[in-house]
């Protein structure tokens, strides 16, 4: 397996790490998660390579979480979190 880069910039004590997350819903619910350790819930998805688009990550991330192929929609959301 080739090393994975993920997209994540360090700046003292900021981190921008670019990532793509999926709206998947059925019969008028959406999915999300959390590992047991987060106090979060999430959508689906995770932290962008480099040389991959968002739609390409998503699709591999989908995969890794869920184990089935999915179709890629349109962007629709844009967050920005800086902390």
């Amino acid at each position: 397996m080739t090393k994975r880069t993920m997209v994540v910039l360090d700046d003292g004590p900021s981190r921008f790490q670019f990532r793509a997350a999926a709206l998947i819903w059925s019969e008028g619910r959406i999915l999300v998660h959390r590992a047991v350790t987060d106090p979060f819930w999430s959508l689906p998805g995770g932290r962008v390579e480099f040389h991959e688009s968002a739609a390409e990550a998503l699709s591999r991330e989908i995969i890794e979480e869920l184990g089935s192929a999915s179709t890629i929609g349109s962007l629709r959301v844009l967050i920005e979190n800086a902390t």
